[in-house]
């Protein structure tokens, strides 16, 4: 019979920008207030980004010095850890969006455009700690535990122990685009251009379950200790093809993005697993269960990596409705992506010491490999600008983000994490000079989700699969919001 004396739980969070979602952070003064609703109407150096083709339309040169957004999240996902087991966080964060420019060399030939970019295309940080600490019978008594002499022996595991779990998992991703464009100008309606982006990625993963059960009268435990890590960077590069359209009464965008080409990377990574005086068997002798110790183990580093993107159609429109008001829309496509290897450990047995005779061997190039899967998504949006004064336009716009991930199996290491929709809504304005273009404005992002799967589940803890110490996860729901403050500045070179 369980007996719970007492309770401890501890429980931190830190969430920062979401790493499987296409359309979470934005560049450019304009475009990111716009939502990133800009593949029609975009008309500054942001081109480069969102569409190559519209940079031929742009007249003069500029230089946009900084866009960047200051945020703060707040999440909570219910039952995170274990029925009634919250994890819960709210964080203040910085994000540095993109730097860029355009020139003309109408010198060389006439509505010719060259434009660059760097970006910080995407950014996650994320960090969960929970940790319960209960007094239960949670090991089986062993009645041949301790050999006192004269045959005899002493009980371990008897009644009540001492039981503390804790979960640690940490990740970080950043993914930095950097590159050039080259457009022209075709006709007064026409025009097109290109992009290439070379991208630098890093990412790393930690996940540790850590669950002790101490028999205090004779300093016997009992435990599970699991351990997966990734650590790695990567360059790849990718192409967009655009197509910018123009009349009197609307602008039209369309773009091309190609799947995303790695170079070079490297990777480490690791895996552990191990049990002490969980599992047992069978003395057919002496007919008592003996308990069992093993251990899994191996890391590996100089790995190298391939990372890979799938290919994304965009569309996109922006029509005045009156001399006040532009309206825009924006959608795009992503493909989907089979799974593939990120990174492929060398062939190397991942062992399992059962006792003294028996023993499983595994290989390390199925269990700790890197891998990595895409589903298709189509993300979409609306904006609206408003001329409120001869300097001052006005923003609102919406737009989804649906979250790209596929997450099979939690034994296999996948990159990225997080695995929930996310909704976006800007409001703010530019203030427009000769010279110069001042943008603030606020965001707004949320996520709800009902079925969400726990973490962990450190509820009602008990032996599972005659070698578990925690149980299979069950479902949790998940709330997130974020708050930001966008700001940029573009100025005109001539």
């Amino acid at each position: 019979m369980k007996k719970l004396l007492y309770f401890y739980l501890i429980c931190f969070t830190t969430y920062n920008a979401q790493e499987r979602n296409y359309w979470n952070i934005l560049g450019g003064s304009r475009s990111a207030l716009m939502g990133g609703i800009v593949v029609g109407g975009v008309r500054d150096n942001s081109a480069s980004f969102y569409n190559p083709g519209a940079l031929g339309f742009i007249n003069s040169s500029t230089h946009t010095i900084s866009s960047d957004v200051y945020g703060y999240a707040m999440m909570r996902i219910k039952d995170g850890a274990g029925n009634g087991l919250n994890l819960v966080n709210s964080e203040f964060r910085t994000i540095p969006l993109m730097a860029s420019g355009t020139f003309s060399l109408d010198f060389l030939i006439d509505d010719l455009k060259i434009g660059y970019t760097i970006l910080t295309k995407s950014a996650s940080k994320i960090s969960f700690t929970s940790r319960i600490e209960l007094y239960q019978d949670l090991i089986p008594e062993n009645p041949n535990g301790i050999y006192a002499g004269n045959n005899q022996f002493l009980k371990t595991f008897e009644g009540d122990e001492n039981v503390s779990a804790q979960y640690i998992v940490t990740q970080s991703s950043e993914e930095i685009w950097g590159g050039g464009s080259l457009s022209q100008k075709i006709n007064e309606n026409f025009s097109v251009g290109i992009s290439g982006f070379g991208i630098y990625k890093t990412y790393t993963s930690r996940e540790n379950i850590m669950v002790y059960a101490v028999d205090t009268s004779y300093f016997k435990t009992a435990s599970n200790n699991s351990l997966s890590y990734q650590d790695l960077w990567n360059l790849s590069f990718v192409i967009k093809a655009g197509l910018a359209y123009q009349n009197d009464f609307v602008k039209l965008g369309l773009t091309i993005t190609s799947p995303q080409v790695s170079l070079y990377g490297k990777a480490k990574v690791a895996g552990v697993f191990n049990s002490q005086n969980v599992l047992k068997i069978r003395n057919t002798q002496s007919n008592v269960d003996i308990p069992l110790d093993f251990t899994a183990e191996d890391r590996q580093q100089d790995l190298n990596t391939k990372i890979s993107a799938p290919l994304s159609i965009a569309f996109g429109f922006e029509t005045s409705l009156n001399n006040r008001i532009n309206l825009a829309f924006s959608s795009e496509y992503f493909a989907s992506l089979n799974e593939y290897s990120v990174a492929r450990p060398a062939s190397k047995s991942f062992f399992l010491a059962l006792g003294n005779d028996q023993s499983i061997e595994t290989n390390s190039a199925e269990v700790l490999k890197i891998v990595d899967e895409y589903k298709s998504v189509v993300n979409y949006g609306f904006a609206v600008e408003y001329l409120a004064a001869e300097k001052i336009n006005a923003y609102l716009s919406f737009r989804t983000d649906f979250n790209n991930g596929v997450f099979k199996e939690r034994n296999k290491y996948y990159l990225g994490f997080s695995k929930w929709d996310l909704y976006h809504f800007t409001l703010g304005g530019t203030f427009v000079d000769d010279r110069s273009t001042f943008a603030l404005g606020i965001g707004y992002s949320f996520s709800f989700q009902s079925n969400y799967n726990q973490l962990v589940n450190f509820s009602n803890l008990e032996i599972n699969n005659d070698i578990y110490l925690y149980n299979k996860p069950g479902k949790a729901s998940l709330s997130y919001q974020d708050i930001s403050l966008i700001l940029g500045y573009t100025y005109k070179l001539n």
